[in-house]
Parts: structure tokens; C-alpha cells; sequence
């Protein structure tokens, strides 16, 4: 069971809800991996099926290897262009901020008159020609690697990529029904002052009319329809895991969320603060504990709170913690519970909603 409440600790209040974030932790990689076809139909601007023109010397930009290919396009299978128009399609090697091929491109797969499927990421940037300022659009492939024939213009390459595109678009739509749900479930959510939580039990009280409470259930539904791999819907399940509840305040991109779950186990303090420790430690980039004290919550029942800096991204936050072991008699029958409640905010605005987090830590009962 102690192996279990480790696991609970470790769920992060910050996720990846979008397949640009994921790929933005890709790409610090030394070897990033290439995408999937359903990541990379998600992610691009367009895909076409053409034929290839002629194929380009690797050419060095600064310290970018790049290879080109010109293609005339013969079918376009999602974005817009036209049919029989010329493009050039720009490969960079797999390292740095990009997603995209090891270099150099395989005859199998670059050489004329080959019918290729070509997943493109357009990027617009703006250019000086004299007096004058011109825009040009770029087409960046952002494809799964040449040897895996995912590229090739087979009938059956084809066919796999169709199939594909009509399965996002299905899933599109069932995720357009969760968010309407969610939405719908949301509204009165935020009407809500209070809350209530069966199992384990607790009760939590909105602080001010800024905060509300979230519908996890429908988020999470919602979340999981949007979902575009098995590795993001197990990462989306782990994140909901023991959630009980969440208050956020929109303004502040602030948030308290309660994590729980029954035990058989008896915690001592310094177990407990051992475990979150080592949590903080390993799982919080650049993590800087600067309190970290024994308090009495409801009913007399000790708690540690640790408050703490840590980035996310780029962005510095500051987070209070209090984790508890509570033990609760009810009708000659004893409960034990493990609550974990992490509250964040932007380090900026902490001193706006500190004053917030006592007041929730304060009402909040078990």
C-alpha cells in the first residue's frame, strides 16, 4: 500500500493536454522519436500525395543540414492546395527544436518520379526583397522516418493514411460531444460553493466568488476523446488517479487540487515527509523547498506543509503542500485515509492568492 501512496504524491498538477506540448518535450531529446501516422495527421497543415521532381543537394544553413525535394502535387488529403501545383518540401535533420529526419534521405524513398505521401507543417515568415517586405511560406515535414515506407506513395500507404484521417474525424466528433457535456456539467459546477466527496470523505469550501470547483469526471471523458495515442490516454488516466477534487481561479492560473485514497496502513510523520520530499526532488524541474513546517488541520490531525518553487517550462511557480494521514471513526467503525492537496500558482501572482490557500486549507474537512 505505501508503494501505492508514492504513486499518488507524484501526479503533477501541470499536464500535456495537446500533442504541440508533447512536442515540444520531444524535441529536447538528443533523438527525439519520430511521430506516429495518427500524431503526425494531427499535428501537420497538410498532406499530399505527389510525385517527386527533383531532389536537392543537402545544403548547410549555419550549422542546419536541410534537403529538399520538388514535388507536383497529385492529391491533397487534408489542407489546402491545389491539385498539379508544385511545392518544395524541406527535410532537417532529426536534433534541436525540430521533429523531422535523419539525414541524408534514402534513394528507396527520395528519387524522381517516385509518387511520395508528404506530411507538411507550413511556416510563414516574412522576407525583404528591396524596399519591400514579402511573405513566403515554407513546408517543413514533420513525417514518419523514410524507412519505415510510411512515406511512399503505395496504394496501401494511401489507403493506411485515408483510413486514418476518417478515424481522427470520428474521434473529432465524439470529442466535440464530451466538450459539450463537459461544458454543460462545468456551469454548474461553478455554481457551486461547496463540495462534497463520498470515498474517502471530505468536504471543501470555495474561498471567493473567483475560484470554482471543476468537473473532473467530464474533463477527464473530454480529455480522453481528444486523446491521439495509447501513451497519452494511459498518461491522461494516471493524471486523474486519486483525484478527488480541484478549485481554480482562471485570472491567477492558479489551482488547489485534492488527491486521497483508504489505507490499511499506519503513516508516521516522518514517512510521510520523507516520501514527498523525494517526490519534490525527483519529479519538480529545478525544485526549491522554502518552508516546510508540522500544522494541525481538522480535528487536531497533524499535517506537513511544504512550500516550494519549481519550473514549468519556462515558467517559475510557487506551490504549498500539505499531506496527512487522518484516521476517522464513524458509527464504532475506523478509516484511514492518505490526502495529498498540492496548490499552485505562477510565482508572480502568489501573494494575491495566498491569503485563498489558508482560507480552503482552513474549511477543508475529513
Amino acid at each position: 500500500m505505501r508503494k501505492r501512496f508514492v504513486k499518488i504524491v507524484i501526479l503533477l498538477f501541470a499536464v500535456c493536454s495537446s500533442f504541440e506540448i508533447a512536442l515540444t518535450q520531444e524535441s529536447g531529446r538528443q533523438n527525439p522519436r519520430p511521430p506516429t501516422l495518427k500524431e503526425a495527421i494531427m499535428f501537420v497543415d497538410l498532406i499530399v500525395v505527389a510525385k517527386v521532381t527533383k531532389v536537392n543537394e543537402v545544403q548547410k544553413e549555419g550549422e542546419e543540414t536541410v534537403q529538399c525535394l520538388d514535388v507536383t502535387v497529385e492529391d491533397v488529403l487534408k489542407g489546402d492546395f491545389k491539385k498539379g501545383e508544385s511545392l518544395r518540401a524541406e527535410f532537417f535533420a532529426s536534433r534541436g527544436q525540430r521533429w523531422g529526419y535523419n539525414l541524408p534521405l534514402t534513394d528507396k524513398f527520395a528519387k524522381v518520379d517516385n509518387k511520395v505521401v508528404l506530411f507538411l507543417k507550413i511556416v510563414v515568415e516574412k522576407e525583404k526583397e528591396g524596399e519591400k517586405e514579402i511573405e513566403k511560406r515554407f513546408y517543413v515535414s514533420v513525417s514518419p522516418l523514410p524507412e519505415s515506407g510510411e512515406l511512399s506513395g503505395t496504394d496501401e500507404n494511401i489507403k493506411k493514411v485515408k483510413e486514418t484521417i476518417e478515424e481522427i474525424k470520428k474521434a473529432k466528433e465524439e470529442a466535440d460531444k464530451m466538450k459539450k457535456e463537459f461544458e454543460k456539467e462545468q456551469a454548474e459546477y461553478k455554481k457551486k460553493k461547496s463540495l462534497t466527496v463520498q470515498k474517502p470523505p471530505m468536504k471543501l469550501e470555495q474561498p471567493s466568488k473567483d475560484w470554482y470547483f471543476v468537473a473532473l469526471e467530464a474533463e477527464k471523458k473530454f480529455r480522453l476523446a481528444q486523446a491521439v495515442s495509447d501513451e497519452a490516454r494511459k498518461q491522461i488516466e494516471s493524471e486523474y488517479s486519486n483525484r478527488l477534487a480541484e478549485l481554480r481561479h482562471n485570472e491567477l492560473d492558479a489551482r488547489v487540487t485534492f488527491y486521497g485514497m483508504e489505507t490499511q496502513d499506519e503513516w508516521k510523520m516522518d514517512e510521510l515527509k520523507a516520501s514527498v520530499e523525494k517526490n519534490i526532488k525527483e519529479n519538480y524541474t529545478d525544485s526549491r523547498i522554502t518552508s516546510r513546517r508540522e500544522v494541525r488541520l481538522f480535528n487536531n490531525t497533524p499535517a506537513w506543509r511544504i512550500v516550494f518553487e519549481a519550473k514549468i517550462g519556462e515558467e517559475e511557480r510557487v506551490y504549498e503542500r500539505y499531506t496527512l494521514y487522518a484516521v476517522r471513526v464513524a458509527n464504532n467503525i475506523e478509516s484511514r485515509a492518505i490526502f495529498d492537496i498540492i496548490m499552485s500558482v505562477p510565482k508572480k501572482g502568489y501573494e494575491k492568492v495566498e491569503k485563498d490557500f489558508s482560507k480552503i486549507i482552513r474549511n477543508f474537512k475529513f
